[in-house]
Parts: C-alpha cells; sequence; structure tokens
C-alpha cells in the first residue's frame, strides 16, 4: 500500500485473506461508504490500516493517524469532512437553544460550518 498514493482504497477478495479480527485488527467505526463494517490495525509509526467490509470483499486505506494513536488529529488529517459536519451540527444545536426556532438554527449551522472550514484553513497554514 506505500506504493499508492495518500487516500487509495485498495479492493480485496475476502477469499485472499484472512478475516480482519483474526489478522490483529479490532473492530472499529468509519464514515459511511456502504459498508457493513470497519477493522482497524495501529501500526508501530501511529499510522492505521483500516478495513471495511463490503460482504463480498474489502477495501483498505492507510490513515495518516490512527483514531487509538490521536482521535483528534486522526480526523482532521484522515477526515476532515466530519471535523466541518461536526462543527456546523455544534452549531445547528447551540443556535437553536439561544434562539429556539428554526431559523436560528439553521444560522448557527452556517456558522459553526464556517468556523469548522476557519479551523480546518488554520490548521493547514500552520502546516506550511
Amino acid at each position: 500500500m506505500e506504493t499508492h498514493p495518500r487516500g487509495t482504497f485498495l479492493r480485496v477478495a475476502k477469499s485472499t485473506v484472512l478475516h480482519p479480527l483474526d489478522a490483529g485488527f479490532q473492530y472499529s467505526i468509519g464514515l459511511p461508504r456502504g459498508q457493513s463494517a470497519d477493522f482497524r490495525l495501529t501500526l508501530p509509526d501511529c499510522r492505521g490500516l483500516h478495513v471495511q467490509d463490503f460482504g463480498t470483499h474489502y477495501e483498505a486505506h492507510v490513515d495518516v493517524v490512527d483514531p487509538a494513536c490521536d482521535l483528534g488529529e486522526q480526523l482532521f488529517q484522515d477526515a476532515p469532512g466530519a471535523v466541518v459536519a461536526s462543527a456546523a451540527s455544534l452549531g445547528g444545536l447551540a443556535g437553536l437553544a439561544i434562539g429556539r426556532d428554526g431559523s436560528a438554527a439553521l444560522v448557527g449551522v452556517l456558522v459553526g460550518g464556517a468556523l469548522g472550514l476557519g479551523l480546518l484553513a488554520l490548521r493547514e497554514g500552520n502546516r506550511q
């Protein structure tokens, strides 16, 4: 997998490999892509091998950071959309709690989403 670009999903026939649990993986969760189960294996350098079970086959990719090592960093590195969605959801809840109507919740979603995007941009700027 090292020879493939970051984010590449490799499709593997189930008949050619051990079941992930038999190979030392742990049950996990992942963003929904139609899989029936997720499995992760933390690598010695804190990257993670993530395998998803699609019934007839597995799909595998390497995460930059395994969530067992640093969940927050894993979200920023490997699932930035989840960071924005979480910020938007929290903003919507805050807007609803403060304004107590749908329009306040919508404003909260927009503000939270913008803050989530800004946080990602700020982190990216600090890494360069």
